[in-house]
């Protein structure tokens, strides 16, 4: 099953904390970013969460930045071009696993396979590929 989702890639982001009086309270600054991630998700759902060992890929494009020469441009645009760039690939994968979990598959823990990479793009977007390893 291949997924893609077109605009800049996003990364999990820390949880915050804020105090109100005595008590302390929690919560995610992804939150808005999850939702326009799972409305593009949504349409091509299964029916129930997989729930079977997986395997995972994902590939992560980002724009090219403006201020690259016109020959590197160039260069860019011909062939992928690797990110060395923030943000981290961890966080990348956080928050793609993090957005999907209870709608694509059960928990992230039934994955056992996952592969990862961060390219420079004209469409900037997140091509997942979810592989199902029943045996």
């Amino acid at each position: 099953m291949k997924i893609i989702v077109y605009g800049d890639p996003k990364a999990q982001k820390r949880p915050r904390f804020s105090r109100r009086g005595k008590f302390v309270t929690t919560y995610d600054p992804s939150k808005s970013d999850k939702d326009n991630f799972l409305c593009q998700v949504i349409q091509n759902r299964p029916d129930q969460p997989l729930d079977c060992p997986l395997s995972i890929s994902c590939k992560f494009y980002f724009p090219i930045p403006k201020s690259i020469s016109k020959v590197k441009r160039q260069s860019m645009m011909a062939d992928c071009f690797p990110v060395t760039t923030r943000p981290d690939l961890d966080n990348l994968e956080k928050f793609v696993l993090d957005s999907l979990s209870g709608i694509y598959f059960k928990d992230d823990s039934q994955i056992f396979a996952l592969s990862s990479s961060k390219f420079y793009s004209v469409t900037p977007r997140t091509e997942i590929e979810i592989d199902d390893a029943r045996f």
